[in-house]
């Protein structure tokens, strides 16, 4: 009777064993609530660009302001001066000496409206040229000249980023140039 029954067991532990495949449960997509209120306070030092269904519908100045939930968003953009620290650039210039440049940019957004809907990272995008024309200033520049017109290169790339920046809604108030090294062998 045993060995009958291990007969009946065996074929069907194998049955089971070859259609069972293993299934790859996926994590459940999760939405996350966004808070969702009749009224938001903008600061003082920001603006809110108002969403109406995806469309921008106007710009708010300071103060409490209605929103209708589902239907309105209200983007806090802030118009401070912003300082951003430059990351060491490591420049050639045109006579070949190689230099490390540290240098600062300050900007600030004065038009809300075009700075949200131009540019997705507006502090990545400022830095980012600014190391760019930080480079190709330097690079087109020999070392004595960069030394003794720090100001003058200062200002020209000031003027470079500002062309750019005013077309995503920023002002560019000063980039100066923090410390310039040369290189261990020099």
């Amino acid at each position: 009777m045993m060995h009958r029954m291990s007969r009946l067991v065996m074929p069907l532990a194998g049955v089971v064993r070859s259609r069972v495949t293993p299934v790859v449960m996926r994590a459940p997509l999760r939405m996350v609530p966004q808070k969702r209120d009749f009224f938001t306070i903008i600061e003082q030092y920001q603006r809110g660009v108002t969403f109406t269904l995806g469309r921008v519908t106007s710009v708010k100045g300071p103060g409490p302001r209605l929103q209708i939930p589902f239907i309105q968003e209200i983007a806090k953009i802030d118009i401070r001066t912003v300082v951003a620290d430059l990351n060491k650039q490591e420049v050639i210039t045109r006579d070949n000496v190689s230099i490390s440049v540290d240098a600062i940019v300050y900007y600030r957004i004065v038009d809300a409206k075009i700075a949200v809907c131009s540019v997705e990272d507006i502090a990545k995008s400022v830095t980012d040229l600014a190391q760019v024309k930080v480079r190709e200033l330097l690079s087109n520049s020999e070392v004595n000249e960069i030394l003794h017109q720090r100001e003058k290169f200062s200002s020209d790339i000031k003027e470079s980023v500002r062309e750019m920046a005013t077309e995503w809604g920023v002002e560019v108030v000063n980039v100066s140039l923090k410390v310039i090294k040369f290189d261990e062998g020099m």
